[in-house]
């Protein structure tokens, strides 16, 4: 219990593992949990690695490698394929999060490594990463036999015929699906329509016009199996990601698209029976008519047809902080009072930019028979949490573990 207190205090947990053997377990269980591994740590990590008196590779359970990768025209960095073929030792990692590669840059043996180690991987996130081909990310993804949980940040590959064209699937224990800055479309045809694993859980933000239609066709395939839903509407105008990324709003104003309008004409959650989640956030940035309704954010809710809904997320990013005041909260009002959210246990509500004071005087006005339920709740900025904490105080079933 004391070594278990001290796990924050690295100089603590290194003292108790030299003074003791019998504390050694429980101090290296703690100190070497999650690793970090760049560039410049790398030589001397490899020099306590590779010792014959070495005590890291049974302890690992979390590793974060950052690559640093090159841009165009530049030499790759060789420290990648000198220090990955290294880490098979760590046979029990179970998450693997890989931070700015490019697949071109990595030799072939690197590459191997990578696929053929951390075989108890069951939660993989890669964040700015650049494939050459489509075929090596699914040979990655499909290299892992325990893989339950997929994040992806900023991925890319080039576009091509022969996107759809694979017959590897991801494995049958994948459930937690991820889906950041990506060509969503593609990866969901490829490795989604047929496969034989059922995903109960799906994030997904930064959502293009492009992708919405491919989006609704796979949750709408997901059915009974899909239990929590997020979805982030994000104006991307002002991201400098290098592709074009269309405007997505809560309220409506004179523009060729609107994503969140469009989720509502296409969006069929009729066989998506068994939800019990739900996370919208969207930003509002000006007005029409002298307020903003929550037409299309309710007509989103009203979609649900599941009577085992039990938690409601909404998290909105208003441009200027008066906005707030305005806000027309009786469509959600009326969602609420609708049969199918009798079960309802928490509709949590932020407004980034706006103290939980402040917010909570101006919804339970606005929704009192939520209030009088009891069901109303106002956290800090979602935001700022790990994704999978929007879950908190409501046991779910089938939920992997928080970071």
């Amino acid at each position: 219990m004391i070594i278990d207190h001290l796990r924050s205090d690295h100089f603590a947990l290194a003292a108790c593992g030299a003074v003791c053997r019998a504390w050694l377990p429980s101090s290296r269980s703690r100190l070497l949990h999650s690793l970090e591994l760049r560039p410049h740590t790398s030589e001397e990590f490899l020099g306590l690695l590779d010792s014959p008196f070495t005590t890291i590779p049974p302890y690992v359970r979390s590793l974060s490698i950052y690559g640093a990768a090159t841009r165009r025209g530049e030499e790759p960095s060789s420290w990648m394929d000198d220090t990955l073929p290294h880490l098979a030792c760590l046979l029990r990692v179970q998450s693997l999060r890989l931070c700015e590669f490019y697949w071109r840059d990595l030799r072939a043996k690197t590459r191997n490594a990578l696929i053929s180690s951390f075989l108890q991987v069951t939660k993989l996130s890669l964040t700015y990463f650049s494939f050459d081909k489509f075929e090596g990310l699914v040979e990655l993804l499909c290299s892992y036999p325990s893989l339950e949980h997929i994040y992806f940040g900023d991925v890319f590959w080039p576009e091509g015929p022969s996107l759809a064209s694979t017959s590897k699937r991801l494995p049958a224990c994948f459930r937690h699906l991820d889906l950041g800055i990506c060509p969503k479309e593609d990866l969901i045809e490829a490795l989604f329509s047929h496969s034989t694993s059922a995903v109960d859980t799906v994030f997904l933000s930064y959502i293009t016009m492009q992708q919405v239609r491919p989006i609704a066709m796979f949750l709408r395939n997901l059915g009974h199996n899909l239990h929590h839903l997020r979805m982030d509407f994000i104006d991307l105008q002002e991201e400098e990601i290098g592709v074009q990324i269309l405007s997505a709003s809560l309220y409506y104003e004179p523009q060729p698209y609107c994503i969140v309008e469009s989720f509502c004409n296409v969006l069929d959650l009729v066989h998506n029976d068994q939800l019990r989640s739900i996370r919208l956030r969207d930003k509002f940035r000006s007005l029409v008519g002298g307020k903003l309704d929550m037409d299309r954010l309710a007509g989103i809710l009203s979609q649900i047809v599941s009577d085992r809904i039990e938690l409601v997320e909404l998290a909105i990013t208003p441009r200027f902080l008066h906005i707030i005041d305005l806000i027309d909260w009786s469509p959600l009002a009326k969602v609420f009072a609708k049969p199918k959210f009798a079960a309802l246990r928490l509709i949590r509500i932020t407004v980034s930019g706006r103290t939980i004071q402040e917010v909570a005087d101006l919804v339970r006005k606005a929704l009192p028979d939520c209030d009088a339920r009891g069901i109303l709740d106002f956290p800090r900025d979602l935001d700022s949490r790990p994704a999978q904490l929007f879950l908190k105080n409501i046991i779910l079933e089938g939920m992997p573990d928080s970071q």
